[in-house]
């Protein structure tokens, strides 16, 4: 009788702990492109430059995407910035929009110029095949989701609010999320 009553109380003490421990450290699920070697730009989040190959419809959810980016906050305080340029060498993230002959690839990113862990510009690709018959908000989404892994960030499925979700993983936001923003931050500081 002893032994079942000091279990149900060791049980209880480990149960209350374990909610004690995961209100207190505070969880986070973002994840990073290269987590072993944590790939990120160099010089940092801020002041990037891009440079739009697409002037269509998928142009415009380019300059949104780096627009959401932009707006998000952080307690407060920007993340990352990025500004539109015209110089094909002063750009950090080269946007295009072309077939990429599979329907069910909305977007890729590309990296490029590496000096150890970090590298200097990406490329990202959306999918004509798959988004120029999609919604305005899809497209839009795909940028923006796109642009997070030029960012650094890596794919977040398990989290479906968050901009880093993809599509079929469920993805219910548009926007880069608390989330993402601390995924930005944690990488860069």
């Amino acid at each position: 009788m002893r032994k079942k009553i000091i279990i149900r109380q060791f049980s209880g003490v480990l149960v209350c702990l374990g909610l004690v421990l995961s209100f207190s450290l505070g969880a986070f699920a973002y994840t990073f492109i290269a987590p072993n070697s944590l790939w990120k730009f160099s010089g940092g989040s801020f002041n990037k430059k891009y440079l739009l190959y697409c002037t269509d419809t998928l142009g415009s959810s380019f300059t949104e995407g780096f627009t959401r980016w932009n707006n998000g906050r952080r307690n407060g305080s920007a993340v990352c910035s990025f500004s539109s340029t015209s110089s094909i060498s002063g750009s950090n993230v080269d946007c295009y929009a072309s077939a990429l002959n599979n329907y069910s690839i909305l977007g890729q990113t590309d990296y490029f110029s590496f000096n150890g862990n970090l590298y200097s510009y990406t490329e990202i690709d959306l999918n004509t095949t798959a988004l120029t018959t999609s919604t305005t908000a899809r497209s839009q989404a795909t940028a923006t989701h796109e642009i997070g892994h030029a960012l650094g960030l890596g794919e977040n499925n398990n989290m479906p609010a968050t901009i880093m979700c993809q599509e079929s993983g469920g993805r219910s936001v548009t926007t880069p999320q608390a989330d993402d923003l601390n995924g930005v931050y944690a990488l860069y500081n």
